[in-house]
């Protein structure tokens, strides 16, 4: 039973290698970063496997995070929900650009400045916009799961829970970006 769902994860990752277009590597989770203020995990690639600081990370699922700090043999991924990170996103429904930032809780994220009058719905798919060129274009990122709306606001407060496993996921893929000529 172990091997058989051990094989599930990796064919499930395997499938999510089709949607990136840039190269990567695989990259297993070794450790928690204890620090109740931040949402960090420690995998086992780092500069020797070219690891970068500011490299993306993905899961089968989502978007999972970004390399914040690179050592010889490891590195530490803040992870997607992370209160430091932001990440460039558009509705897939109807292309409206926005930015995701973390809430310091896995199975939440917000979308930030989004005017009151803006086309969202729940259940829209929030996938990373490629903007800044750090994180690969297209990639899922969160659901958007809450919607409200406080009379007399110029924005709406927009909850979005991740897609990614960030509390389950242990085969990650470090993402490579192509320089942009």
């Amino acid at each position: 039973a172990v091997l058989e769902a051990e094989n599930d994860r990796l064919r499930r990752l395997l499938d999510a290698t089709a949607r990136l277009e840039s190269t990567f590597i695989t990259a297993e989770l070794v450790g928690l970063d204890p620090d109740p203020f931040s949402l960090q995990v420690i995998v086992n690639r780092g500069a020797q496997d070219g690891v970068y600081i500011g490299q993306a990370v993905v899961d089968a699922d989502g978007l999972f995070g970004l390399v914040v700090q690179v050592d010889s043999l490891s590195s530490r991924v803040a992870l997607v929900a992370d209160v430091n990170l932001a990440v460039p996103v558009y509705v897939n429904r109807n292309g409206m650009r926005s930015v995701v930032v973390g809430t310091g809780d896995l199975n939440g994220l917000e979308m930030e400045y989004v005017p009151d009058t803006a086309d969202i719905q729940i259940g829209d798919v929030l996938v990373t916009s490629g903007l800044g060129n750090r994180f690969p274009a297209g990639y899922p990122v969160a659901e958007v799961i809450a919607i409200e709306h406080d009379p007399g606001e110029p924005f709406a407060r927009i909850r979005a829970k991740p897609l990614a496993q960030l509390a389950r996921s242990r085969r990650l893929l470090m993402v490579f970006q192509q320089e942009r000529q």
